[in-house]
């Protein structure tokens, strides 16, 4: 049902509400033709950094701070 429904809302709210948006802007684009992220400075480092911090250092982070912090005060 959500594939159905998707994509005429996504482009509805895309025209209606953010169409000051600017289109380089638009990660859409970059999605539709990966060509288009070729064009961008830097992208490849901030997708690269944000792959770095998502993937690895917040699952590292949440296990420090649950094994380290709340299982301790846990009852039981």
């Amino acid at each position: 049902m959500f594939v159905l429904v998707a994509p005429p809302v996504n482009n509805f709210l895309v025209e209606t509400l953010f169409w000051w948006y600017p289109q380089e802007f638009n990660f859409q684009n970059v999605i539709a033709d990966p060509v288009v992220l070729a064009g961008y400075q830097g992208v490849q480092f901030g997708l690269i950094l944000y792959i770095i911090i998502v993937a690895i250092s917040a699952p590292i982070v949440e296990e420090l701070y649950f094994r380290g912090y709340l299982l301790p005060r846990m009852e039981g």
